[in-house]
């Protein structure tokens, strides 16, 4: 579970996010909308936006955003719009911090079986999965070239999902100065209850085909999940590796419940 502010970590972090006016994520379900400083203001605890959300008043949200380089949120709800405001959000009373912990990455694994071909993937330790805090400031700036690969992935409807591939890709190009640092195939990317996302081998996808049927196996130390996906889009990463994306397409509930509260750290509803 990540921290909560203290009382003066929590004014400290307030005051600082009024003056520096960092851009903003929120998100509510598989909907987020990313917010550029120039579009809300802070009054008395309380985010005015200027512009409109897909989101009716009274819908529970969580606002992301970075501290000094650390990520910060809060859980919060729309309210009634405001005169010259699209919408106003109270700032929560507890404000909580990004957790520091280490990716463990041993677990979970992911295995993808289509046919007679199965791939493994686990998480890099620079690139946790467990630990998944969105980029604000790269969903408000790229947010053109995320869209696009929300298609090119099958995941118009999964932005979040999108946002985490092209992070993923913007640390690869630094990370590969690093002889210490492990990627290629085999990585998972993130896994949750509505989709997963991995590298692969080029040659593995001519076994492949988009709207194919898969099965899909999670390891944790002390729980397998199974379940079927489809298979959605795959994106080149280099002349021998590729990403390759699937949708969940039959999970149990409570498997659901499982991944969701351990990737988000929210309740699963």
């Amino acid at each position: 579970m990540d921290p909560a502010l203290t009382r003066i970590e929590r004014e400290y972090v307030l005051r600082n996010m009024a003056d520096e006016k960092p851009a903003l994520l929120l998100v509510s379900g598989t909907n987020c909308v990313a917010v550029v400083p120039e579009d809300y203001a802070i009054e008395t605890e309380t985010l005015t936006l200027r512009v409109g959300l897909p989101f009716p008043s009274m819908t529970e949200i969580r606002v992301f955003f970075s501290h000094r380089k650390r990520g910060i949120f809060f859980d919060s709800a729309i309210h009634t719009p405001g005169a010259g405001f699209s919408c106003s959000i109270p700032i929560g009373d507890r404000v909580y911090k990004e957790s520091a912990a280490e990716c463990d990455t041993s677990f979970p694994v992911l295995t993808v079986k289509t046919g007679p071909l199965a791939i493994t993937a686990r998480p890099a330790s620079w690139f946790p999965v467990e630990s998944f805090f969105p980029n604000a400031s790269l969903f408000a700036e790229r947010k053109n070239r995320i869209e696009t690969l929300s298609e090119r992935l099958g995941f118009a409807d999964f932005p979040l999902h999108a946002a985490r591939v092209f992070e993923y890709a913007t640390d690869l190009i630094a990370k590969k100065k690093d002889d210490r640092v492990t990627y290629g195939a085999g990585i998972l990317i993130f896994a949750d209850e509505r989709a997963v996302c991995l590298t692969v081998r080029k040659d593995a996808l001519s076994s492949m085909e988009n709207g194919g049927e898969t099965r899909i196996t999670i390891e944790y130390p002390n729980r397998k999940i199974k379940f079927v996906g489809t298979l959605t889009g795959e994106i080149a990463v280099d002349s021998a590796t590729a990403i390759l994306a699937a949708r969940v397409t039959d999970m149990h509930e409570e498997d659901k419940r499982f991944i969701h509260e351990r990737v988000y750290r929210n309740r699963y509803e």
